[in-house]
């Protein structure tokens, strides 16, 4: 988030914004260095990929001031995709008698019969966790919401 952006949100001086926003990246110098990398990547090659190898493009212009924010975002909420897919393909495959209904997100909505459902819920656990490639590999744990009512009144799981 830009310096101005964090000052109107925060409700802080343009100039405290600033003071945070240095102080922060002091603490995350290697934030700095990816910021950079991935400028350098979109300026030279017109493009960045995630984890997964998905390649995403985007186009610096003056028209578009923040399209960096873009670029850092999009490696993210595409691994997530990614990850979210890659769990799909294996739910389908490892338990074809459970129903995916629907990608929301971050998130996969499926049904099964009541009477089986721990035995599905560790099962999905396990085949929700994907590796995603990087250097040590890193896994996203899964949690699940359920509802014998509807997906409005689903609750977490204790």
């Amino acid at each position: 988030m830009g310096v101005a952006k964090l000052a109107k949100m925060a409700g802080i001086s343009y100039e405290l914004a600033k003071e945070l926003q240095d102080f922060y990246f002091y603490l995350n110098p290697e934030l700095r260095i990816w910021h950079k990398r991935l400028e350098n990547d979109v300026k030279t090659k017109g493009f960045v990929r995630n984890k997964f190898g998905r390649r995403m493009e985007f186009w610096i212009t003056k028209n578009n001031p923040t399209v960096m924010n873009e670029v850092a975002a999009a490696i993210p909420q595409s691994t997530i995709g990614d990850v979210i897919n890659r769990a799909w393909v294996k739910v389908v495959r490892d338990l074809p008698e459970l129903q995916v209904l629907m990608q929301t997100h971050d998130s996969l909505t499926m049904q099964y019969p009541l009477e089986v459902a721990e035995v599905y819920r560790k099962r999905v656990l396990e085949l929700m966790l994907i590796p995603i490639p990087y250097d040590p590999i890193l896994y996203i744990e899964s949690d699940i919401k359920v509802s014998s009512v509807s997906y409005g009144d689903c609750k977490k799981l204790h």
